[in-house]
């Protein structure tokens, strides 16, 4: 029998983070759940309340200079130094779209700033499109005068000037 071999690679996951300053200490705390706590004269940020599996207490500790990194999906908190951080993760750049509260749109920044107790801001990758850019990239590809399309998420909806007999 033949043993088939495939190469596959980890997945990875979304992370949020925030470098710890001395200045920074207090908001990082309030935003990772944790305490300011001070160990031989040097404050740090706690963070072992909103983790119960680090590896080590070293990663419940975040002293200026580390990283605390939040795990998206999981909403865990852990300390990691300038080196560790360096060489488990790398900070994408992010780019704020809004989308419609009502309906799930999305929206433009002049109707988010309109209307904002019904839009919310969302920030993706750089490189990530939204399903309206995609659209549009798609159409101008295809030579599509995006004046006479209407709602691009809406495939049934007939350009402005159709006809609709």
């Amino acid at each position: 029998m033949e043993l088939n071999i495939d190469k596959g690679r980890r997945k990875s996951f979304d992370i949020e983070c925030v470098e710890v300053t001395d200045e920074n200490l207090a908001a990082v705390a309030t935003w990772c759940k944790g305490k300011v706590l001070e160990h031989e004269g040097t404050k740090y940020v706690d963070v072992s309340a909103s983790d119960k599996n680090a590896m080590n207490s070293r990663q419940t500790k975040g002293f200026a200079g580390d990283f605390i990194v939040r795990h998206v999906e999981l909403n865990t908190f852990k300390s990691f130094s300038q080196k560790a951080f360096d060489k488990a993760y790398e900070i994408t750049e992010t780019r704020k779209v809004n989308k419609s509260s009502v309906d799930g749109k999305f929206v433009s920044d002049e109707i988010a700033e309109a209307d904002p107790e019904h839009v919310v801001a969302q920030t993706v990758p750089v490189n990530e499109l939204t399903e309206t850019e995609k659209e549009a990239d798609k159409n101008a590809a295809l030579g599509v005068d995006p004046k006479l399309l209407g709602d691009p998420l809406d495939p049934f909806q007939l350009p402005r000037d159709a006809d609709p007999s």
